[in-house]
Formats: structure tokens, sequence, C-alpha cells
């Protein structure tokens, strides 16, 4: 069997393709959330806007794929750069590609492909993979003998909590001097009125809630925050509907005598809670709003009975 390929660069196209997209993600072994069908549709809708779309489609003997792809041009004053890139670069923590079946063989066809094929582009490049992922290592080993301009980067291991049976336990796995700090930290809000987790559904008035903390963060008068850059706004709103509607949306808010002061935006995806996006009010930062916050959410996932 002959290798096939189909490029779709239109995006009509593309979402046409849900069906297809979701099966080769499930069978790809890939665990990310950057690259469900929603995360990948509310990016090309607005951050991806500018870019050229090149999912590349490829089937052969015992593989078949997807190699979510876009490209970008750049003006410099020599010239122009135009790079294919992973879609939903930068704001994607995780990329990679949906291949089912022989991932060696998969990718060999595919970058020989790029290399016959090279859509226009000066430079294939190829960040956040993360570093365990088989495709990580498969391209370390076929990139420097592809003739292929590229730029090659894999990122670390996210940070994750392996969450106990009870809250008991967990308190158990941190330091004595971090327990006596959450202790000290859980008293004190007391006495401000109280404090507590809460987690609410998309909506207008939860929508207005985070924007309004964002903007009074630190992050925002450091120029930082995650709203600031053109379009983050609105590819987060819909993003947040979307998985809303997915039932994968965790959205948590703390309240301190019933004032929300911090948020994490996050999703619930394959029995895991991604945590993608927080920020508190800087006035508050004295009440240590993202130990509270992040306390209060592992409370509340381990009585879910989540692990």
């Amino acid at each position: 069997m002959e290798n096939s390929w189909r490029i779709i660069e239109n995006r009509e196209e593309f979402r046409t393709r849900e069906g297809e997209w979701n099966l080769l993600l499930e069978d790809s072994g890939v665990d990310s959330v950057f690259l469900t069908f929603e995360w990948v549709l509310s990016w090309l809708e607005t951050l991806g806007l500018n870019r050229k779309l090149l999912v590349v489609r490829g089937e052969g003997k015992g593989w078949k794929g997807f190699f979510p792809l876009c490209l970008k041009e750049r003006s410099f004053p020599g010239g122009k750069l135009r790079t294919v890139s992973f879609i939903g670069d930068p704001e994607s923590d995780r990329c990679d590609f949906l291949i089912s079946g022989n991932r060696g063989k998969a990718l060999a066809a595919f970058l020989d492909f790029c290399r016959t094929r090279p859509f226009g582009a000066d430079l294939l490049s190829l960040k956040q993979i993360p570093a365990g992922s088989p495709t990580a290592r498969v391209l370390k080993r076929l990139l420097p003998g592809s003739g292929l301009r590229y730029r090659y980067r894999v990122c670390d291991r996210a940070p994750v909590i392996i969450l106990p049976g009870s809250w008991g336990e967990y308190l158990g796995t941190l330091s004595s001097s971090f327990r006596k700090k959450l202790r000290k930290y859980f008293l004190a809000a007391e006495k401000s009125g109280g404090v507590r987790l809460e987690e609410r559904p998309f909506t207008p008035r939860s929508w207005k809630t985070i924007l309004g903390l964002s903007r009074r963060s630190e992050k925002q008068r450091r120029g930082i925050a995650f709203f600031s850059p053109p379009g983050r706004e609105e590819f987060a709103r819909l993003l947040l509907e979307r998985f809303s509607a997915a039932g994968r949306l965790g959205l948590s808010f703390l309240l301190l005598d019933n004032r929300p002061i911090a948020y994490d935006l996050g999703f619930r995806y394959r029995k895991k809670n991604w945590s993608y996006e927080s920020s508190f009010d800087r006035e508050r930062a004295a009440d240590n709003p993202g130990h509270l916050l992040l306390a209060l959410m592992i409370q509340a996932a381990i009585k879910r009975g989540e692990r």
C-alpha cells in the first residue's frame, strides 16, 4: 500500500473531520487536552486566523494519522520567513501528531512528504512535544538526516499531583513546615470573613469575574497577564464555551468573605484535572490566595474520588 496524503487547507472542511479526529486522538494514545477538537478549532477561529491551515491527513501500510500544522509568514528587513508549525503554538502547552499504528513508519513518511512538498515554507518548527512522547524519540532520530531545515524542541513533563484517598493523607505528603504555613493561611482567612471554593459553570457572570480578576492581577500590572495579547480573550471565551458544553470545564473561584479574589481556569479530561491559567487580585496577595485556592481544589478533587 502506497502512502496517501491529503492537505486540508479549508477551515470548513476541517470542521467536518471532528468524528475522524476524535477517533484518531483516542487511538493515538496522545493524552493532551490541547489536541482535542474543541481546543484546536477554537484556536484556529481566533488566534490562528492569520495563519494558513495545513492539516495533513496521511495513511500508509500499518499506520494513519493527522499532522496538525499551519503556516505563518513573518517579514524582516532582509526578507520573509515562512514557518510551518503546530496548530496552537504557542498557546498549546503540549503538541503532538495523532498517529494510529506504526509511529516510526508514519513519521518517516511524513518527513519525506515535507521534503518533497515543503508547503512553500523555509522552516519546519516542531516545539512543545512532550519529552516522554514516542514522537519525540522518533523525531530526534529522524530529523537530522531528513534534509529539512527544522527547529525541534521538547518540553518537560508538567508537574503532577497524584491524589491519595483522603485530605489527611495528602497533608501527610507535605513537609511539616508547609503544613504549618497552610494552617496559618486558613486561620487568617477565617478571621477575614471565611474562605471557600466555588465551582461555577461558564456564564456571562463568571466570565466577567474572570476578566475582572485578571485585570486586577500582578500579572496585568507587569504586562504578562494571560488575556493581554491580542485575540487571547476571544480565544478563551470560545474555548470555555465549548469545553463547558462538552462537560470538560473545571472553573473554580476562591471566595474570601464571599467575594471572589482568585480563579483557576482548568479542564477535566481523561480522569485528570488540568490547571491551565490562574490569577488573583493583587490587593489580596497578603491573604496567600494561590496556596488557598490550590489546597481547596485538591481537597474538592479528593472528595469527588478523583486520583
